[in-house]
């Protein structure tokens, strides 16, 4: 009798805890098609393969829900407010409910229609933000069935103050490669989901898993994520992202991704990834292990970035060999810089052609040193937040902007350029008192202090040839480099303009106040003050 009790404790205990326990539905991202057929056949392909649930947007399409319905597929619909601030959320309010109207009265109908999503990636370390969704929340319960669940998807694991003003928050990255390592920063409260699993793939890749960005790298991600989703005991759902890429062109899509990125388990055309048949045989037939082609590796080779630098240094080492007059300004510079002041004042020495020369090679540096910093920025939360503020045309300018290095370096390049020429064009015309300035002497003046960008290039080089692991890491001192270089070299220009000149202590200040680096920084404090609560948004994501 006492065994047959104890076996009864440790079933009750052990087992029935375990029972009841759910895994984590598994659902997927999908933008449905505009024909209504090839939505009815996704939903139905995406059912048999196992999912659950699907993300997307408000669906105005009672087929669709019907469908659903059917199915046994849950719909978690979003408006598409992307990175809103606590102001601009509660300006939007009113347009969210007349949206949202219609879409909670089809609750009662659909039971699969009963999660929506209020915003994407919100200032939720605002608490006014919280204030409004405690507003919000009853407002739109009271206008749907009975159990309808609200939710909103945040970028913010380690500063979300509003998770208990909704039902369920979506945890999201800009990488979307991280889920665990995602859900362990978490430190707010109540269920959790994650709105986007996936990895990018680079369609024009070799085969193999050995070749980075490989669809077959994209199907071991999922072989080895989905497990460990699934046994997860503090997650409610898990979005897949995504069913099918985007068309290039379609930049107002459902959660698209920046840059033109694809993460889809099938591509534009609807053909079927390996990721596809990885999700399907782990979700519908419990497969556990995948055959996925090894590949062979492609071979090493210098990037068009350091060849592009290594020009750079063998275009200056042949002006250092071939002019005598060159290699004596150097020992002149960096030891004896009063000599070297004096004769760009007498004129001696300006090497007009040379200095045009080095002009036009500093603007290579410029614009090769803030492509690499830009896309080193790519994956950064910032920049993707301003690319889903900027609505369907500055999506398509960044997007053709960042997808180009050889249109990102003449961009920057021609725009640091015509910056520093203005600057020294400025210079010019205040030089005309005592000490008449010749636009030869004032572009030689500001063209020698950019020495330490040659010094960057070639740590940018280094780093370039490090790997993927060290090209990402050095976002955190290559901006900051960058920019302490340019504030040397105009602090540099500064001063020996102005003793080469003779300008007045006042106008010297004002001329540095209006050099390209200090007007840059300036617009940066600028849009702080005007935007207070946007530029908090913006670097919580920076450091998130």
């Amino acid at each position: 009798m006492n065994r047959r009790l104890l076996s009864v404790l440790l079933f009750c205990l052990i087992v029935l805890p375990a029972a009841a326990r759910q895994a984590p539905r598994m659902g997927v991202v999908w933008d449905p098609p505009a024909d209504l057929l090839e939505a009815e056949a996704d939903l139905r392909a995406i059912r048999a393969m196992g999912f659950t649930a699907v993300r997307t947007h408000l669906l105005d399409r009672v087929e669709l829900l019907v469908l659903a319905d059917t199915l046994g597929i849950d719909l978690y619909q979003e408006l598409q407010l992307y990175f809103l601030t606590a102001r601009e959320f509660t300006d939007t309010l009113a347009v969210a409910r007349g949206l949202l109207a219609d879409a909670l009265a089809s609750t009662e109908d659909h039971p699969s229609a009963r999660h929506f999503g209020f915003a994407f990636a919100p200032s939720t370390m605002e608490e006014a933000l919280c204030g409004t969704l405690d507003e919000f929340v009853p407002w739109a319960r009271q206008r749907g069935a009975p159990g309808v669940q609200f939710y909103y998807v945040s970028w913010l694991p380690r500063s979300d103050r509003c998770s208990e003003s909704v039902n369920l928050v979506l945890l999201d990255d800009p990488i979307h490669d991280r889920p665990v390592d995602l859900l362990e920063r978490w430190s707010g409260s109540g269920r959790i989901g994650l709105a986007a699993v996936g990895r990018r793939v680079d369609p024009g890749a070799e085969r193999g898993l050995l070749v980075e960005s490989s669809e077959e790298l994209q199907a071991l991600f999922l072989e080895e994520t989905i497990p460990k989703l699934l046994a997860r005991t503090d997650l409610s759902v898990a979005f897949l992202y995504r069913w099918q890429d985007a068309p290039p062109e379609d930049l107002d899509a459902f959660h698209p991704a920046p840059f033109g990125t694809v993460y889809g388990l099938q591509d534009e055309a609807g053909r079927a990834r390996l990721a596809r048949d990885v999700a399907e045989g782990m979700l519908a037939h419990g497969q556990t292990t995948f055959r996925l082609l090894a590949g062979t590796p492609p071979r090493e080779g210098a990037s068009w970035f350091v060849l592009l630098g290594w020009l750079v240094l063998a275009t200056i080492a042949v002006m250092v060999a071939a002019s005598p007059r060159f290699r004596a300004m150097i020992p002149r510079y960096f030891f004896a810089h009063g000599f070297y002041r004096h004769a760009i004042q007498e004129g001696r020495d300006v090497l007009t052609v040379l200095s045009t020369v080095m002009l036009v090679l500093l603007g290579l540096v410029i614009g090769l040193l803030g492509a690499q910093v830009t896309r080193m920025m790519t994956d950064s939360a910032t920049l993707h937040a301003l690319w889903y503020r900027s609505g369907p045309d500055g999506r398509a300018a960044m997007n053709a902007l960042l997808t180009d290095d050889a249109l990102l370096v003449v961009f920057i390049g021609s725009a640091g350029l015509l910056a520093l020429v203005f600057w020294v064009f400025v210079w010019t015309l205040a030089g005309r008192g005592r000490a008449p300035l010749k636009p030869s002497q004032a572009l030689a003046t500001a063209v020698w202090p950019r020495w330490p960008m040659m010094l960057l290039l070639v740590a940018a080089m280094v780093v370039d040839g490090l790997g993927e692991a060290a090209f990402r890491r050095s976002i955190e001192w290559m901006p900051a480099a960058w920019l302490a270089v340019a504030l040397w070299g105009t602090i540099r220009t500064n001063v020996d303009l102005a003793q080469i000149a003779r300008v007045n202590p006042v106008a010297t200040v004002i001329l540095w106040l209006v050099s390209p680096v200090v007007l840059l920084l300036a617009g940066a404090v600028a849009f702080m003050l005007v935007k207070p609560e946007l530029a908090a948004l913006l670097w919580s994501l920076w450091s998130a």
